[in-house]
């Protein structure tokens, strides 16, 4: 599993900062992923950049999930320009 959620997250270098993306079920492109879901976005600047990500069943409560990483990445945004 932990390969798995390390290739999602490799992934997610696609997405942009500040953007949130949900990946449901077999979305994943992996059989043994389809009844689980991720929600991530990424945070930072051009020198340091990281994901959060939240991961659960397909049924999760996508309409608290989604503010709250996105809140989360905000925060780390904010945090790493505070230590510059």
């Amino acid at each position: 599993q932990a390969y798995r959620v390390r290739h999602l997250l490799e992934h997610a270098v696609d997405t942009q900062i500040g953007a949130t993306q949900v990946v449901i079920g077999r979305e994943h492109g992996d059989d043994s992923m389809q009844e689980w879901s991720v929600v991530l976005s990424r945070y930072g600047d051009e020198d340091a950049i990281g994901t959060v990500a939240v991961i659960g069943p397909t049924r999760m409560a996508y309409d608290r999930t989604i503010p709250r990483v996105r809140y989360v990445a905000r925060l780390m945004s904010h945090l790493l320009r505070e230590v510059r």
